[in-house]
């Protein structure tokens, strides 16, 4: 398991992974998600990755933005290029969330538009956003990866990684990528086990970290039945 940089002063944030994957843990298929659109599942996604959690009693007198209240904080989302390159054009970067695009080129031409938007970081490791992150970023709140598949395989190696929030369909998709073998593992009961290390936590439990009443059980749209479970690790 790797480390984070041992020069950082703070220990770097926590990631939580937030996916929807078949019962295979298929994710994907030429791009884009082989199952029908989801409207349920793509509300919940942008609110839990919108949401600041709340700050702790001891920082509410020290972050004001002005006289009229206390400033909020601001997650991010960290993704790779190509999951940046997917989203529609009209709706990227995604809108009130800090967006960390993982790129072997941080001067590509995708993202050459968006080197004046202080809400895009192309950053060369998820290490090294999480860093950039901290520096130019006083205000972070939580911070989620939303993939593609080797940027989740990368995120679950490191320490940082504490969490998971899956939708697991029932269905089967044709599929060409997928998310990484040996956490999401059917069969085990909320609360009741693990899985290398993960468990699953309550619905209860989910329901309080994601500030959101009725997101967890089984749940139907059309033909499509899915459900939200949040895994943490041991």
């Amino acid at each position: 398991m790797m480390s984070a940089n041992s020069t950082s002063a703070r220990p770097l944030p926590p990631l939580t992974l937030i996916v929807a994957t078949t019962p295979s843990l298929g994710i994907g298929h030429q791009g884009s998600l082989p199952w029908p659109t989801l409207k349920a599942d793509l509300h919940f996604f942008a609110r839990v990755t919108k949401r600041p959690p709340p700050r702790p009693p001891s920082e509410t007198l020290t972050y004001r933005s002005d006289s009229s209240g206390i400033s909020p904080l601001r997650n991010a989302v960290v993704m790779g290029r190509k999951t940046f390159d997917s989203i529609p054009a009209n709706f990227r970067p995604l809108k009130d969330r800090i967006n960390v695009v993982i790129t072997r080129s941080p001067e590509s031409t995708s993202l050459a538009s968006y080197q004046e938007n202080k809400d895009v970081i192309a950053a060369t490791s998820i290490l090294d956003g999480l860093q950039r992150l901290q520096e130019q970023h006083q205000d972070l709140g939580r911070v989620f990866v939303i993939g593609g598949a080797e940027i989740y395989k990368h995120a679950i190696g490191l320490q940082e990684c504490k969490r998971v929030l899956w939708t697991r369909l029932s269905g089967e998709w044709d599929c060409d990528t997928w998310f990484p073998d040996g956490i999401l593992v059917d069969g085990i009961e909320e609360g009741s086990g693990t899985a290398n290390g993960w468990e699953r936590r309550t619905r209860a439990e989910l329901e309080d970290w994601v500030q959101e009443d009725g997101v967890g059980g089984l749940r139907k749209e059309g033909d499509v039945e899915f459900e939200v479970s949040m895994w943490e690790r041991g």
